[in-house]
């Protein structure tokens, strides 16, 4: 099952963890060297923020499913957005380990896309790790069927 993780980019050291167990992690993402105030560097080359979009897109269409991890209660996942949107798009599930301030009703949003039936919690103050292993066990037993939004919404 191949797998895109999505997450802010300084999780990525998580995501090449997980890879490196035998895990078929899709996501160029991880392995950009950079950051949103030096060049973006992949393979040796220097690359665009518009490139990285490029890549973040072919690797949802080749993953099977998207994690979405979320380290913090305050983190806003903003690009991690238009990733799920894309999988959903394209009828795969997504996954989503914790939650945080972007998947978090507010004065202002009902958050409504985390709704969708293609959309999947988790579980909330769990470690990557075992964030991972129970997202990956329901994506690949085909368990992404909206029932685990329980405990975030029941």
């Amino acid at each position: 099952m191949r797998i895109y993780g999505a997450s802010k980019i300084w999780h990525s050291n998580l995501w090449r963890g997980v890879r490196s167990q035998g895990f078929d992690i899709t996501g160029r993402w991880i392995d950009i060297e950079g950051d949103s105030e030096s060049p973006a560097i992949y393979q040796g080359r220097e690359i665009t923020r518009s490139d990285i979009w490029d890549y973040c897109l072919e690797d949802v269409t080749a993953a099977d499913a998207v994690i979405i991890y979320c380290g913090a209660d305050d983190e806003e996942q903003r690009g991690v957005i238009m990733e799920a949107g894309h999988a959903i798009g394209q009828g795969k599930p997504v996954y989503c380990i914790n939650t945080c301030k972007t998947f978090s009703p507010c004065a202002v949003s009902d958050v409504a896309f985390t709704h969708h039936r293609l959309w999947n919690w988790v579980g909330n103050g769990l470690s990557f790790y075992d964030g991972f292993i129970k997202a990956y066990w329901m994506a690949s037993t085909d368990k992404g069927n909206g029932i685990s939004r329980a405990w975030h919404y029941g």
